[in-house]
């Protein structure tokens, strides 16, 4: 940039003249003038016999915590994988070990890469017909960067993060998951503050297709299968009025 070499060279020659303050400022040596003495720090008492032993526990404590890491890792790794040949995998894992990959959410499924990589790509849609009659897909309000209706095929890039697609990817299959869905489509008027946004029907569509061959840029083998289906009940019809007791024979009115 015109300017910048001699603006710093000026700034140079400036401090290059006041050196010798700007440094014993700093309590630095400049030019044979000794620096300022370090502060003197009061003598750290010794350790008690119990603080001695719990920081050497604490030591072992850490390497132990360490080991048990390397060990879960290497125990999903082993189950997660599919390459992973079968006289590698350990089948049985205890229950401690797999809590401690899923709660953290630390699974070694390393599946987006070759010989396993998967071939085809998933979406999930919501087709919800509210009290108005509009067509609205609540999921991809929320998840995806599009969510018009219909949907032919899956868009280009949904805009989904890891935690949209993992959990889309365990709804079809896990009816956990489905009650959760249903009970959150439903309260989609909640989200919108509009009363006519209530839910009527929905249907859940899972849309898959075969990913590209190289070379080429169009999708081949699209399928949809709806998982899930729910329709407001019609409300029960009113009660049937009781009939007359007939008068009793013998007797006047």
């Amino acid at each position: 940039m015109p300017g910048l070499r001699q603006l710093a060279g000026a700034a140079y020659d400036l401090f290059a003249r006041n050196r010798t303050a700007i440094s014993t400022g700093f309590g630095l040596a400049a030019c044979g003038i000794p620096g300022a003495p370090p502060p003197r720090r009061a003598p750290e008492p010794e350790p008690t016999p119990l603080a001695d032993w719990a920081l050497r526990q604490a030591h072992v404590a850490r390497e132990v915590a360490v080991a048990v890491v390397f060990f879960v890792f290497a125990a999903d790794l082993s189950v997660s994988n599919v390459a992973m040949p079968e006289g590698l995998r350990w089948l049985h894992r205890p229950a401690w070990a797999e809590a401690a990959v899923s709660y953290p959410h630390i699974a070694q499924a390393w599946s987006m890469f070759s010989p396993d990589a998967p071939l085809r790509d998933y979406m999930l849609f919501v087709d919800a017909v509210t009290r108005e009659g509009r067509h609205v897909d609540p999921m991809n309000e929320v998840a995806s960067r599009t969510a018009v209706l219909p949907v032919q095929d899956i868009p280009p890039r949904l805009g989904q993060d890891s935690f949209w697609c993992d959990y889309q990817l365990r709804v079809p299959n896990m009816p956990a998951y489905q009650q959760a869905l249903l009970e959150w489509v439903l309260r989609y008027p909640e989200r919108t503050h509009r009363s006519g946004d209530a839910i009527l029907s929905f249907e859940v569509w899972l849309l898959e297709h075969a990913s590209p061959k190289p070379g080429e840029t169009a999708p081949t083998d699209i399928r949809r299968q709806r998982i899930m289906q729910w329709q407001q009940p019609a409300p029960p019809p009113p009660p049937a009025p009781a009939a007359a007791a007939p008068a009793a024979a013998g007797k006047a009115p």
